[in-house]
């Protein structure tokens, strides 16, 4: 569904009629205006898990990636640089490489991995504090 609504809204932003017959969705003669100023269009950052074949292919066919890793459970961690390096080498590597590293990281280690921009956050730890403690009431998982 992804692919196909990237597809979708690519070809709305031509600013011309467009008609899309796919899985998913179907448009017909549908003209979205104004026409964004950038050529060819938008960017546009799509989101992938370091290592992950599929969505770095996906991110290889747009402009950018925004990078993230995954622990062994299936939840977000802290993405090494490394990862990042094997990213700006690959043959398909999108112009920008686009990390979140937590607040206290060193965005210089991604920059010398290959990273075009590093967003400092805190949204890793925050994320582990509201897993690990779910609403009063809630259902332990």
């Amino acid at each position: 569904m992804l692919d196909e609504g990237l597809e979708v809204v690519s070809g709305l932003w031509s600013g011309e009629p467009f008609s899309h017959h796919g899985d998913h969705y179907t448009l017909e003669g549908v003209q979205f205006l104004p026409r964004p100023l950038q050529e060819p269009r938008i960017p546009v950052w799509v989101s992938a898990i370091a290592r992950n074949e599929r969505t770095l292919g996906r991110a290889a066919r747009w402009d950018g990636v925004l990078l993230g890793a995954m622990t062994a459970e299936g939840g977000m961690d802290v993405l090494p640089p490394e990862a990042v390096a094997e990213v700006a080498a690959r043959p398909d590597a999108p112009a920008d490489i686009v990390v979140a590293a937590p607040a206290g990281a060193d965005p210089a280690r991604y920059e010398d991995a290959g990273a075009t921009w590093v967003l400092v956050t805190g949204w890793i730890d925050e994320l582990r504090a509201l897993v690990a403690s779910p609403p009063p009431g809630a259902s332990p998982r």
